[in-house]
């Protein structure tokens, strides 16, 4: 009976390093979409007020992004992502105002269905880098970010070590901006919906 309960588990053990030989791994990806742009300011003139300004911005162009990340299990992996926006601009045609970018670092969770479709959520920590022009929406330049996001991954049985990407992901922030007579500070959110490739580098 010992020999069965040994020889049972040494076979568990197998069968379980193999599925995540089979599932652990670096993989890279990249993505491209549209993307939003919204800003809520507060003042330090008193009395103090907060004003949505979405009707002041248009965003062109699309988002670019490349992934690289290390799948920990099945269910979880750890991500760096840069990402780069396209333009914000004034609605009224004043100009252009930036050109954002992102650089997060994210744990992503999902679960694998026997169908090779992984929903999956992201969430994490980064920076975002405004790259503003003559019309400055900040004194910063840049500020530390929370990234977050939901998405579906699915992997055809037919490729090996590819899989296709549908999600909807966003960077916020809190900037301040300085002028001789008041303080404010801005929450600015870059969202973005993208359709992405991913490929797993085999043996690593």
């Amino acid at each position: 009976m010992k020999n069965v309960l040994l020889s049972t588990g040494l076979i568990a053990l197998l069968i379980s390093g193999s599925a995540m030989a089979d599932t652990n791994g670096l993989y890279i990806s990249a993505g491209a979409g549209t993307f939003d742009f919204d800003a809520e300011t507060r003042s330090s003139f008193e009395p103090s007020f907060s004003v949505s300004q979405n009707s002041t911005y248009d965003t062109e162009g699309n988002t670019f992004r490349i992934t690289g990340g290390y799948q920990l299990t099945d269910m979880v992996a750890l991500e760096a992502t840069y990402n780069s926006y396209g333009t914000v601009k004034y609605s009224d045609g004043r100009g252009d105002i930036m050109s954002p970018t992102a650089m997060t670092l994210n744990a992503n969770l999902g679960y694998s269905l026997s169908s090779g479709i992984r929903p999956f959520i992201v969430a994490g920590l980064g920076r975002i880098t405004l790259n503003q022009k003559e019309q400055r929406i900040s004194s910063e330049e840049s500020g530390g970010s929370f990234h977050w996001g939901l998405g579906l991954e699915y992997a055809p049985a037919a490729i090996e070590n590819v899989s296709f990407k549908a999600a909807y992901e966003s960077d916020t922030a809190t900037l301040v901006y300085l002028s001789p007579f008041a303080k404010s500070e801005t929450d600015l959110t870059y969202s973005s919906f993208y359709l992405g490739l991913s490929y797993k580098l085999a043996g690593l």
